[in-house]
């Protein structure tokens, strides 16, 4: 089975029927809503999300289709789906690299990844004494960005190559051997140009998108290693420094955030901003699931999140209308997601919920 069969089953898998495929999509698009922020993390998606920039609607509907044509997907209303036994077989020998990180780190991958390739290509003519060469990168602010930070690098040339090499070494060492390769073959240096993912793809006869996926989840485990211990790797940590880093809530939720800090309830702050009072609940709910030290016992009665609590994870499901169906008590939706988002997704490990 291709490989974006396999992710859409894995995707259908996690949201188990209780939003429509086109969740998984914007997800794996990357698109920055607050419902699909809230979705990769209630269903623990986080680490796809953003990794098909190229995904079309239509890609996404004809690998559903193909998942129902081989007997591995049921429709459980419109645009909804739930794996069964066939399915989930499939996905009994399937699994993402562990250090993807899609939600952290892929809005800064391709301009890390352009920096160090391009890096590296000039080092390696560089070193060879040869000056005229095609950059792998024609992207004028990596081409400049480069040229600076070349320059500004104190010693010889074969000193730097040689630093970066054993930087690069150290980190691609802890790493299993298919994507060190993968990572490895995409290099360009003065004596060969990178290799395509379909190029990787034939030599290794895999699937092109799971080249894609493992080169990423390559440079994702090196700039979360560069958050960490920036110190170790010096060269590594000035090429992963990237300005455009998201943030992690939306652009509206921040300046929510910022009025709820004032003390704003959610009424004067629908007001001052000219929005619905669903959308700032919807922020609301977006800011605890992204913030775990959010105290949600502004909004929810202490009692009630125990409540709630209990019947979310007693029922098994995030579906708000059965959650509420069972309740004891009185809760609205917002009550109840503002519960789930801090148990944390698939009702989560949280050990204390305020």
């Amino acid at each position: 089975m291709n490989y974006i069969l396999l992710l859409t089953l894995y995707g259908l898998e996690k949201i188990n029927g209780e939003r429509t495929v086109y969740s998984i999509y914007h997800l794996y698009k990357g698109k920055r809503s607050s419902q699909t922020i809230q979705d990769a993390k209630l269903f623990q998606l986080e680490p796809l999300f953003g990794l098909l920039p190229d995904l079309t609607r239509e890609g996404m509907e004809r690998s559903v289709q193909q998942l129902i044509e081989k007997g591995m997907v049921s429709s459980v209303g419109e645009g909804a789906y739930t794996v069964n036994n066939t399915g989930r077989n499939q996905l009994s020998s399937f699994s993402i690299p562990k250090s993807l990180n899609g939600w952290a780190y892929s809005s800064i991958t391709a301009v890390f990844w352009e920096r160090l390739s391009l890096t590296i290509q000039c080092l390696s003519y560089l070193i060879h004494h040869e000056t005229r060469f095609i950059p792998i990168s024609r992207d004028q602010n990596t081409m400049q960005w480069v040229k600076s930070f070349l320059k500004n690098q104190p010693g010889l040339r074969e000193v730097v190559a040689k630093d970066l090499h054993d930087e690069l070494f150290s980190v691609l060492s802890n790493l299993d051997e298919l994507q060190s390769t993968i990572f490895v073959y995409k290099l360009t240096s003065l004596r060969r140009i990178g290799y395509t993912n379909t190029q990787i793809a034939e030599l290794l006869e895999t699937d092109s998108l799971k080249v894609s996926i493992s080169f990423q989840a390559t440079v994702h485990y090196l700039l979360d290693r560069l958050e960490q211990y920036p110190d170790q790797y010096p060269l590594l940590s000035r090429l992963a420094m990237v300005s455009n880093k998201p943030t992690t809530l939306t652009q509206s939720t921040s300046r929510t955030m910022e009025l709820l800090q004032q003390g704003r309830t959610i009424e004067e702050i629908a007001a001052m901003r000219q929005l619905k009072k669903n959308t700032i609940e919807d922020h609301i709910v977006e800011i605890a699931l992204t913030n775990p030290s959010f105290d949600i016992s502004t909004f929810i009665n202490p009692k009630d999140i125990s409540i709630i609590s209990e019947c979310i994870k007693n029922s098994g499901t995030n579906q708000l209308k059965l959650i509420r169906k069972q309740l004891p008590i009185e809760a609205s939706y917002f009550e109840i997601r503002l519960v789930l988002a801090k148990l944390g997704g698939a009702h989560g490990n949280s050990s204390r919920i305020t």
